[in-house]
Parts: C-alpha cells; structure tokens; sequence
C-alpha cells in the first residue's frame, strides 16, 4: 500500500470561527492526522450518491479495548467522527490517527483541531 493521504490539521480559534478547508478522500490508500492531543473531531462530507462508510481505526487501551469507530455517512450528508484520545485511537503508539473509507467519489475530509482555551 502507498503512504496513507494526510488531511492537514486546521485550528479552529478559541471562541472564534474557521473556514474549513478539505482534502479529497482516499479509499485506495487511506488517510491519516496528526493526533498528539486528542482534541481533532474528523469532518467527513459525502456528496456522493451513494453512502459511504468511514472507519477510524484503534489500537488496545490499556485494559485491552480494542475497537474500530465505523459509520455509515448517507449519499448528500455530512459525518463528524471525535476526538479521539491518543492511547486509544492511535494504532501502534504513535502520534497519528487513521481513517479508511470504502469510496471516495465526492468525497471530502477536514481534520480540526479544538481549542479549549486562548
């Protein structure tokens, strides 16, 4: 498989707003985040015709939970997936989280990050 696509972080100002900006969707070789604080939701607008499913993949906590976030998004409808805490939602320890689709047609993905205080 080919490097999983990135989907660039955007922060959404404390008490302010933000002009979300998309990345296509990849399902041929997945996508990944930036998730070293656990404060980024994942955006997922499907404007296909079809609906789509969305999974987030997980690593064990440490009491040996394991369980991947999947959803099904309807075709013209938007998800939103988040956060997800870095111990649990960020496979093999590292500092990135992982979002495979099933299509990818008209398909878009935004990763943002909260901000909680200025």
């Amino acid at each position: 498989m080919a490097a999983r696509t990135n989907i660039p972080v955007q922060t959404v100002p404390y008490q302010g707003s933000l002009q979300v900006s998309y990345t296509a969707g990849d399902a041929t070789n997945g996508m990944q985040w930036t998730n070293t604080n656990g404060a980024v939701v994942i955006y997922i607008k499907n404007e296909h015709t079809a609906a789509i499913q969305a999974d987030v993949l997980s690593s064990a906590d440490e009491f040996g939970r394991t369980g991947d976030e999947t959803r099904s998004i309807p075709a013209g409808e938007d998800g939103v997936f988040g956060p997800f805490l870095t111990g649990i939602w960020n496979p093999n320890g590292g500092n990135t989280g992982l979002l495979d689709l099933d299509l990818d047609t008209n398909v878009s993905v935004a990763a943002i990050l909260l901000t909680m205080r200025g």
